[in-house]
């Protein structure tokens, strides 16, 4: 597996264990920000003003992805 897949995949684990965030919600992420990348460095302001998205998935989000950022 390359670099870049393995990155991928961890970007997709991550955004599929927020608690909280359906596949509703993570397709309409996946639709605005175009990747799990994407959602993951997203700023709050672009997600909170997604509808469904509030302030316990935003902590939830900004928790997966600093726990994805210390592992690199």
């Amino acid at each position: 597996m390359s670099q870049t897949d393995s990155r991928e995949l961890r970007n997709y684990l991550a955004v599929n264990l927020v608690r909280g965030l359906g596949p509703r919600l993570q397709t309409v992420l996946l639709e605005r920000f175009g990747s799990p990348a994407g959602i993951l460095q997203a700023s709050p302001e672009e997600l909170s003003s997604t509808p469904g998205i509030g302030r316990k998935i935003l902590e939830e989000l900004r928790l997966h992805n600093h726990a994805d950022m210390a592992r690199r």
